[in-house]
């Protein structure tokens, strides 16, 4: 979603259906992201992260980054 400051903020999904954890690698371009919820961690207040996290099993995770203005 494009900001009214120009910036662009992304929300990413990361799910793991299996039996084992998954560590991510976050795509480019490197970030500070912003962990919102994390099912396997309910009660943790958001928190950040780098360009990687694991997913826990059986867990959804939701991030978020904010962006430089998109090029048109």
């Amino acid at each position: 979603t494009q900001r009214d400051d120009g910036k662009v903020e992304v929300l990413t999904l990361l799910l793991n259906a299996g039996d084992t954890p998954i560590d991510f690698i976050l795509p480019a371009p490197s970030a500070t992201r912003e962990v919102l919820i994390d099912s396997a961690q309910p009660d943790r207040e958001p928190f950040e992260i780098e360009d990687d996290y694991g997913v826990q099993p059986h867990s959804a995770v939701l991030v978020c980054w904010v962006g430089e203005e998109a090029s048109a």
